[in-house]
């Protein structure tokens, strides 16, 4: 994806960026980006927490490794 696109997207909510019809064409350079129609586009947690999982899911079944995640006591989004 070009830089310039990248950064133009950021100041844009994902789904929105992804619908939209300069938007779509980038669709297929992301990987672990739920559905168009899928509720984790509505909850910011459950996007990254949802992304994030898929993500450990791939690199285990591709790479075979595990990741052991430790979350902290902070209210941070993800973790």
């Amino acid at each position: 994806m070009p830089a310039g696109i990248n950064n133009y997207k950021r100041a844009k909510n994902p789904r929105d960026f992804f619908l939209s019809e300069e938007g779509s064409k980038y669709w297929k350079d992301y990987d672990f980006i739920p559905e168009p129609t899928s509720a984790e586009w509505n909850d910011v947690n459950e996007f990254i927490t949802s992304r994030k999982k898929r993500m450990i899911d791939e690199i285990q079944t591709r790479y075979g490794l595990s990741l052991e995640i430790t979350n902290s006591t902070s209210n941070d989004v993800g973790s």
